[in-house]
């Protein structure tokens, strides 16, 4: 019985390891698709604590959606193995953001609408859709 409690105990302790784990291989897959798209790609096995192994698997759904598989896997005891997947799907968010700002602008309520940089939008009514709707250092200029 005591056998068994120290066996369960263990258990949840490194499966709770494990998830947390996981989670942290999709929150590096989010910061590769946040730093480039491109580099969000499959990694090899990646050895934690000498006891878990992460695995990250990236599979395209389109082109600007992957899927996110993060596999953490361990042994308990002696022929147990146990394993900890978790599933996310990420977008690739910076090129769905960026759009045409004469579109972005009158979608907001303005007549129309450029891609200016900071200082000669002076006078012109920003309509609040920040740099990420222009390319480089620019923001949407709305009239």
């Amino acid at each position: 019985l005591v056998l068994d409690a120290y066996i369960a105990n263990r258990s949840g302790l490194e499966r709770t390891q494990a998830t947390f784990l996981a989670e942290e291989g999709l929150e590096k897959a989010r910061a590769s698709r946040d730093l480039n798209w491109q580099n969000l790609v499959s990694t090899g096995s990646e050895l934690i604590d000498n006891k878990f192994t992460r695995t990250i698997t990236v599979q395209e759904i389109s082109p600007n959606r992957k899927q996110v598989i993060s596999q953490v896997s361990w042994q308990l005891v002696e022929n147990r193995p146990q394993e900890a997947t978790l599933i996310t799907y990420l977008t690739n968010w910076q090129a769905i953001a960026i759009i045409n700002c004469n579109t972005a602008c009158q979608n907001n309520g303005y007549s129309r609408g450029l891609c200016k940089t900071a200082k000669t939008c002076k006078g012109a009514l920003l309509g609040g859709l920040g740099e990420y709707q222009c390319l480089s250092n620019r923001i949407c200029c709305c009239q």
